[in-house]
């Protein structure tokens, strides 16, 4: 074998050979269990804390999504069957803000931007249809930017303009939003939606406006007639609940400002008169006249006899006074108001961080009364009714809350300490066992070496010189072409030589009670 090789795993071998083969598989299976423990507590102790980049993606939004990832190196993964990714929280606003600036996760619809690109030769046609183009990209990105949408497509149809006004095709566009599919989409917002695209388009009526979500819905009402009843019926429901809570806003908004959050909640609930009237007036006023026309006619005659006759004929009409009133009763007035008031009581605290509830007294009731009928126009020729009350609110829940959120974070807290306690403690406990097994084989080689220095001392019948010898030439010269027997023979040998050094007088008189014997 290599000199390098006897140098190196001699004394391992040697150390095996004396060793047992139990205690060996403890030493090593030890070593081994250290190793797993702290690759373990290093790995759950620095693993990365994910985080969701997008979700709800289509497999093509997906690609696009990894492939400017890998492009950047920012690790990440997929989830929920590939329509959501994760990366490193880390990293999470930072390749957000990155990918928004290209466009999101899906490519950036061209607006009023493909109006830079024009090319020479361009026909009519050509530029009409890149118009249109822009104008449905700009409004795809104005809507998608607002809160509650996802992603946007707009599609306006313009038909070719008629020389008949009878025979002209009314403008008309569609709107499709993708939203969260767990939030309800309010009927206001859609209809701004509406508003926006009606007012963007020229000739375009907002009841020929449809806007559909991603799952198809029709988020806009139908504006055919076989709605009937029930489409308006749809309107008065809204408008009243519009009225409800922009009355309720009104009072909740200057209670806070008075009392606080969280101490007072106040409610309308509004009777709403949908019935069109419409009244036409006529009056006549005999006693104011103004001549409208007058007519008169002379006739005079004389005859032979001396008689003479004159007949004079007059007509006057006159333009008789008339008032002519033409009402129509306002649609959706306020028949009648009903308001409930609840207010919190006071708290003064007391001893040992305890607080005593204190009801309000009745001047102070009597104001916030007097705030609520002024903020809403309580008018009690309608009937309107108002009920105030001073009642205690239930704070367990929000105590509860504050609880659990103390607890959650002293959690974490504690989770992250004992992250690095276990990770410190598993280094540790690898460097003492590390530590301990070198020890063992440091002290194993060395009782090697000074048993094989022994034994080629012995052999060759040579005391032990003063001068260093090198202890890899007596390993060399020793392990040289010998047998396990012999190897045994002059270790026992050894043991023997090295007792009598040690203990020259007691090694006399053995030798002496064998000579007698």
């Amino acid at each position: 074998m290599p000199e390098w090789f006897n140098q190196t795993f001699s004394p391992l071998i040697e150390y095996a050979r004396r060793v047992g083969r139990r205690q060996l598989l403890l030493v090593g299976g030890g070593g081994l269990l250290a190793l797993l423990l702290a690759g373990g507590l290093l790995h759950w102790a620095t693993r990365p804390d994910w985080a969701v980049l997008y979700s709800g993606l289509s497999e093509v939004e997906s690609a696009r999504v990894i492939d400017e990832l890998e492009a950047q190196t920012v690790p990440n993964r997929l989830t929920k069957g590939g329509t959501a990714i994760e990366v490193h929280r880390a990293d999470l606003y930072r390749v957000r803000v990155k990918l928004a600036a290209k466009g999101g996760p899906v490519a950036r619809t061209p607006g009023y931007d493909l109006l830079d690109k024009q090319r020479l030769g361009i026909s009519d046609r050509e530029m009409a249809m890149m118009e249109k183009r822009a104008l449905e990209g700009e409004l795809a990105r104005t809507i998608s930017e607002l809160d509650w949408v996802t992603r946007a497509t707009v599609h306006v149809v313009t038909p070719k303009p008629s020389l008949f006004s009878d025979e002209e095709i009314p403008v008309t566009a569609s709107v499709t939003v993708i939203t969260d599919p767990n939030r309800n989409v309010p009927r206001a917002e859609v209809e701004g939606v509406v508003a926006l695209v009606a007012s963007s388009v020229e000739g375009l009526h907002p009841g020929r406006v449809t806007v559909v979500d991603g799952a198809g819905r029709l988020l806009t009402e139908a504006s055919t007639e076989s709605e009937g009843a029930f489409g308006e019926t749809n309107k008065q429901l809204e408008l009243t609940r519009r009225k409800d809570n922009y009355l309720s806003k009104a009072a909740q908004d200057l209670l806070d400002q008075v009392l606080g959050k969280g101490h007072s909640v106040v409610r309308v609930s509004s009777e709403l008169d949908f019935t069109v009237l419409e009244k036409t007036s006529r009056t006549f006023d005999p006693q104011n006249q103004v001549v409208r026309s007058q007519e008169r006619q002379e006739e005079s005659s004389s005859a032979q006899d001396t008689s003479q006759t004159a007949q004079e004929n007059s007509v006057t009409n006159y333009e008789v006074n008339e008032i002519l009133e033409h009402l129509k009763g306002e649609y959706g007035a306020i028949r009648r108001l009903s308001i409930s008031l609840v207010v919190d009581g006071n708290y003064v605290p007391g001893g040992e961080g305890e607080t005593t509830y204190v009801p309000r007294t009745p001047e102070e009731m009597q104001k916030l009364e007097q705030i609520v009928k002024t903020a809403v126009g309580f008018d009690d020729r309608r009937g309107d009714q108002i009920v105030a009350q001073n009642i205690a609110f239930d704070s367990t829940q929000e105590e509860t809350e504050n609880t659990l959120l103390r607890q959650l974070k002293t959690q974490d807290v504690w989770l992250d300490i004992l992250r690095k306690v276990l990770f410190l403690a598993g280094i540790l406990i690898f460097l003492s066992v590390l530590r301990s097994t070198l020890a063992r084989i440091n002290h194993t080689i060395s009782q090697a070496f000074d048993e094989k220095r022994s034994l080629i001392m012995t052999e060759e019948g040579l005391e032990e010189p003063e001068a260093e010898v090198d202890d890899s030439t007596l390993l060399m010269d020793a392990e040289a072409g010998r047998s396990p027997e012999q190897r045994k023979r002059l270790k026992l040998h050894a043991k023997v030589v090295g007792y009598c050094k040690n203990h020259p007088e007691e090694a006399a008189k053995l030798v002496k009670a064998w000579l007698g014997n």
